[in-house]
């Protein structure tokens, strides 16, 4: 096998991290683990939020429409945050 055969079949993804935008690999590692980690923190609220959403609603004095707003707001909040993050 030839020296330039050999190049041909190594894979080359050094430049995969720069074609999705981020200047290192460090940059493109530590936003895998903010995006991973809220992931698994929003899977596990959305599952206590089910159990737990009637005791909510009386700890919080607030009706249905009042906790969804709030929880809307916060989301979006989060959502800026975190692309602002990314800036």
């Amino acid at each position: 096998m030839s020296n330039s055969q050999s190049k041909i079949a190594a894979p080359q993804n050094k430049g995969l991290v720069k074609k999705l935008g981020f200047k290192s690999r460090n940059q493109f590692t530590g936003f895998m683990s903010v995006v991973l980690t809220g992931q698994l923190i929003y899977s596990c609220f959305e599952a206590l939020k089910g159990v737990f959403y009637n005791m909510l609603l009386k700890m919080l004095h607030l009706n249905n429409a009042q906790l969804g707003g709030n929880l809307q707001l916060d989301r979006n909040c989060d959502l800026f945050l975190n692309s602002r993050w990314l800036d």
